[in-house]
């Protein structure tokens, strides 16, 4: 079953690492991560679609709650936050390689 980790994380250069370690120790896979700033500069929004692969979510969440940079966290099932027919890209083509545009500065 997949399931929505929504987080509130104080904007640190290592949180998101240690956050997606936690979730990576207790067995979980992650499908999809979405990291948003706040309205404050000092924090970001997480969410993460994660398959229930282990045990009980409710242990991962406890374990992600205490974590520093964390200053909120909840888990949705994901059936009742994302319906199928809302996917943002659910029905848009793959795009090739010839359709992306890179523009990279030169550094002086």
């Amino acid at each position: 079953m997949k399931q929505v980790l929504s987080i509130l994380l104080k904007n640190q250069p290592d949180a998101l690492v240690r956050l997606i370690g936690v979730v990576y120790r207790r067995g979980y896979a992650v499908e999809s991560l979405s990291v948003t700033p706040s309205q404050e500069a000092t924090y970001a929004c997480v969410q993460a679609v994660i398959n229930d692969c282990s045990a009980s979510t409710n242990q991962l969440l406890h374990q992600v709650r205490k974590l520093v940079p964390v200053v909120s966290a909840d888990i949705f099932s994901a059936d009742s936050i994302l319906p199928k027919t809302s996917l943002p890209f659910s029905n848009r083509p793959l795009t090739t390689q010839s359709d992306i545009t890179i523009s990279i500065p030169h550094l002086s």
